[in-house]
């Protein structure tokens, strides 16, 4: 899991880089939504390390589920923000809406 961290902390340099510096070319826009799994990683790592194992995984399963439900509703019922749809630049699209947001 410690790789995991590294290849985080490289991937966000980059980022960081691109969009300060340059711009982030289309060819790229796949980057975002493995940065949200690759943050999603490190922060259940940590849980791991503070909680113990087991209710590290649970919690960030329960969480997952939870905020993917929970916006799967907005987006379907349009409340409360009114209504609106993601483009598949964060890659896997379910219902319309990007897996990733359960990690996030």
């Amino acid at each position: 899991m410690y790789r995991v961290s590294w290849v985080f902390v490289g991937w966000y340099l980059v980022g960081l880089m691109l969009m300060v510096f340059f711009e982030v070319p289309v060819w790229l826009q796949f980057a975002n939504g493995t940065f949200l799994v690759l943050y999603a990683c490190c922060v259940r790592r940590l849980a791991e390390t503070f909680m113990g194992m087991d209710l590290g995984i649970k919690r960030s399963a329960i969480a997952g589920v939870l905020t993917f439900t929970v916006e799967w509703v907005v987006i379907t019922t349009g409340f409360p923000f009114g209504a609106y749809d993601y483009y598949p630049m964060l890659v896997f699209l379910v219902t319309g809406m990007p897996l990733t947001i359960a990690f996030a």
